[in-house]
């Protein structure tokens, strides 16, 4: 199965401004359940690393932070072409994709935000749907972020989407992260190595 990703790299001091954008582009129920987390606190801490959206509304699937979102998108025709697999053609309006599992981190200097796909439709359609890439780039410069990232799952390389787009060499996940994989050790870090490589 496929599980690309898209992952936000941030200022550490404005998680709040992230949050926001990051509201903006959800359905009504999962914008409304952010929003009444604000302002930030985070649902986990270990060491200098804090994980997830305190004070979120979990659904009985969610834990703290592996959270389910439902991202809403202009429609173009990949996205058009994805919801009719699922429901009725659209009749007009923004497309729902979800579930998006989502997980935030957050260091002393830098925050990531990541996306991921649940389905390898949904993640086709993250690859190929412009109205999904420019929503996420908007969201970037909504939140004034430090670099936006796709990962298709291409050995050791990514798609660096903004600024500045192009190719680039994705740090390995693991180095970051605790030995049982269940968190990210040092976000800092490994922000710093994803902004340096790419």
């Amino acid at each position: 199965m496929l599980r690309f990703s898209f992952e936000l790299v941030t200022c550490a001091a404005s998680v709040d401004l992230l949050l926001l954008a990051l509201a903006e582009q959800l359905d009504e129920p999962d914008r409304k359940r952010v929003a009444q987390a604000l302002p930030y606190r985070p649902a986990l801490a270990y060491g200098a690393v804090r994980e997830g959206i305190g004070g979120l509304a979990l659904r009985e699937y969610e834990r703290a932070n592996d959270v389910c979102f439902t991202f809403v998108f202009p429609p173009d025709s990949e996205l058009v072409c994805y919801a009719s697999e699922y429901e009725p053609p659209p009749t007009g309006g923004p497309i729902p994709v979800g579930c998006v599992y989502t997980k935030l981190h957050v260091g002393r200097e830098h925050s990531l935000l990541t996306c991921t796909a649940a389905t390898s439709s949904m993640s086709r359609v993250f690859e190929r749907s412009p109205s999904v890439r420019d929503s996420w780039r908007n969201l970037a410069v909504t939140a004034r972020s430090r670099a936006l990232f796709f990962d298709a799952e291409r050995d050791s390389v990514w798609d660096r989407l903004w600024p500045d787009p192009r190719t680039a060499r994705r740090p390995e996940l693991d180095a970051f992260s605790s030995e049982d994989f269940a968190h990210l050790t040092d976000v800092d870090a490994y922000c710093a190595a994803a902004l340096s490589e790419g």
